[in-house]
């Protein structure tokens, strides 16, 4: 389909850009927000796909929403093309190429699925080394001059530091320490490096610090608004060779008792 080839366009040009500055993932995810913004608003997204407002007021409009989402310069130059050339009618198909992009790109394989259920929140929480006495009770602290090191995962290719990203900025503490910041491949080195107090604080999941539960501290959780949910849902592969099997799994995670399991190791469960 013309549709689909447009689209696949698009999501090559800007995964191109993306995998040439290591910040492929930071795009999806900063697409994912933008276009979360739509679904909440829908009044702006006709304003921009349909040819209601003249497009000077259209690209104002762009303009004041890619700065809201603070958007990675590529990605709004994408944007800017697809309001000129009336195609944001495309973003959605857009994405959905782009993620498979992602996919493919870190070795994931797509299966197809039956109904998928929320099964769990993870929530996102700053430690610092046990043995540390810093006077670290907040976010907010990480300002203080004390605090010179803070490791977490690199936004551009591990989850808990794009949501650790987030919540930073969404907070308005991220320009003033993000020089203090260590990068780390996986959440296991974050961990490490607070662990034998390498770095003053870390940012993790919070299922993540049960692996060095006597060498970290949980100073505090994020609060919840300020990143996109961190959720897991579950579902069972249609072409499963155990689909009896399967579904009693789901059943029992999502059961009371499964619950209460997730639960037990960090996780919130879905209602």
């Amino acid at each position: 389909m013309i549709s689909q080839s447009i689209a696949k366009r698009y999501a090559k040009g800007l995964f191109a850009v993306g995998e040439k500055d290591g910040r492929y993932r930071e795009y999806l995810t900063a697409m994912e927000s933008i276009l979360e913004v739509f679904n909440k608003e829908k009044q702006l997204g006709r304003a921009l796909m349909l040819p209601i407002l003249e497009m000077k007021k259209r690209k104002e409009l762009l303009g004041d929403i890619m700065k809201a989402c603070d958007a990675p310069l590529p990605l709004a130059n994408m944007f800017s093309m697809l309001l000129e050339k009336n195609r944001m009618g495309y973003i959605n198909l857009i994405k959905d190429v782009y993620s498979e992009l992602v996919d493919e790109k870190e070795g994931r394989i797509r299966g197809t699925l039956y109904t998928a259920y929320p099964l769990a929140e993870n929530g996102i929480v700053l430690i610092r080394p046990a043995s540390f006495k810093t006077g670290l009770t907040s976010f907010t602290d990480l300002k203080k001059n004390v605090i010179k090191k803070i490791a977490m995962g690199n936004p551009a290719t591990v989850p808990a530091g794009m949501y650790a990203e987030q919540t930073l900025r969404n907070q308005k503490i991220w320009d003033s320490i993000k020089d203090k910041m260590i990068y780390c491949e996986h959440v296991r080195q974050v961990l490490d490096y607070v662990a034998r107090g390498e770095v003053d604080a870390g940012i993790v999941f919070s299922t993540d610090t049960a692996v060095r539960a006597k060498e970290v501290t949980v100073v505090v959780m994020a609060p919840e608004g300020i990143y996109n949910k961190a959720l897991y849902p579950i579902a069972v592969v249609r072409d499963t060779k155990n689909e009896a099997l399967s579904k009693m799994f789901v059943d029992f995670v999502l059961s009371a008792e499964g619950k209460k399991l997730l639960e037990k190791y960090g996780l919130k469960s879905m209602k």
